[in-house]
């Protein structure tokens, strides 16, 4: 069974150089740009040069790209439909210090630029684009609040409550454009949330579902090709007996099965519990990707470990990443001022 994964394709690295023998030993600043040469008399005009696009990551390499400001680690970070990305919430300290700040960064021109902020301070949470292209948010520390982005209008909306702070629910987007936003971490009081709910595109209105068999997080999420949800036992939680729990399928018609979901990388990742965050794929080409302190990691399905595909230029501790394509990944956020920092990371093959 395969899932999606977010990959890129790399453009070609374009630099100039230009050098060219003097007559005349006057030093030129280093600023200077030398004004382009008069075409010969009765000459058309020759096109007018461009400038060179940003510079793109080698393959298996990563090139800081931005700084957020302010800092924080734990963000989401989220594509949006025109092209842009996302970047909301996060925090600067262990419990205190959440943020309501939010950027939208252009991958094609490099830009960072503020948008509107949260209505609600959170980190650790979920988000997901429902198909109006509206971005639904969920959970995290400090909030049992749901908000709704409008990256047209750039405007936060509350739609509902999940009753409670959940860290890392589950928050993704369904083949109907609708949005589930299920479960939860409540570890720092021992549980593993079972409610459930849908964010309807139609109604705009967050809807209660029938709950979880089984407790769980989004830690451990992925979409298969046939648009069901597969949820494995979740690895956050180190009770041995966790690893054991029942698999479980969302299916939009048929509601909550358990069973196995029968892939490849949440065996992987309950056999590995201790590393990365698991990137969602943006097709079903490719092996499963996730994040780690200092770079991406790919899934070799035959062996079940994992290998960098992609270094960090710099280590981001608590950064978040999201995949622009299938060879593309955007990494943002991290544990301090000097890691905070906005990557853009070319896959290896």
């Amino acid at each position: 069974m395969k899932i999606d994964v977010f990959f890129a394709i790399a453009l070609p690295v374009v630099a100039t150089a230009c050098s060219r023998s003097q007559p005349a030993p006057t030093p030129v600043p280093p600023a200077a740009i030398a004004a382009p040469s008069s075409p010969p008399a009765g000459a058309a005009p020759g096109p007018q040069a461009s400038p060179p696009p940003p510079s793109t990551p080698a393959r298996g390499t990563c090139v800081i790209v931005a700084k957020l400001s302010p800092w924080r680690y734990g963000p989401s970070v989220t594509p949006l439909p025109g092209g842009d990305v996302l970047i909301a919430g996060g925090r600067q300290g262990d419990d205190s210090q959440f943020m309501t700040a939010v950027d939208r960064f252009d991958p094609k021109t490099r830009a960072l630029r503020p948008a509107a902020p949260l209505a609600e301070a959170r980190s650790l949470h979920g988000a997901a684009v429902a198909g109006d292209g509206r971005v639904v948010v969920a959970g995290g520390r400090t909030t049992k609040a749901v908000e709704v982005y409008d990256p047209t209008a750039n405007q936060w909306s509350k739609v509902g409550s999940l009753g409670q702070e959940l860290v890392t629910p589950i928050v993704v987007a369904l083949p109907s454009g609708n949005v589930l936003v299920a479960g939860g971490d409540l570890r720092w009081k021992g549980a593993l949330e079972d409610k459930a709910f849908e964010w309807r595109t139609k109604s705009q209105k967050l809807v209660p579902i029938a709950p979880l068999p089984a407790g769980s997080s989004g830690a451990l999420v992925v979409k298969l090709p046939d648009g069901r949800i597969g949820i494995g036992a979740d690895p956050l939680n180190t009770m041995e007996e966790a690893l054991g729990e029942p698999e479980i399928l969302y299916d939009e018609k048929a509601g909550w099965l358990r069973g196995k979901v029968g892939d490849p990388v949440i065996k992987a990742i309950q056999k590995d519990a201790s590393g990365g965050t698991l990137l969602r794929p943006t097709s079903h080409r490719g092996p499963a990707l996730r994040l780690t302190d200092d770079g991406i990691q790919a899934l070799d399905p035959n062996s079940g470990e994992w290998r960098e595909v992609a270094k960090l230029e710099k280590s981001q501790p608590g950064a978040t990443a999201a995949m622009l394509d299938d060879d593309t990944a955007l990494v943002a956020g991290g544990i301090d001022e000097e890691k905070s920092l906005v990557e853009i990371c070319s896959i290896a093959p």
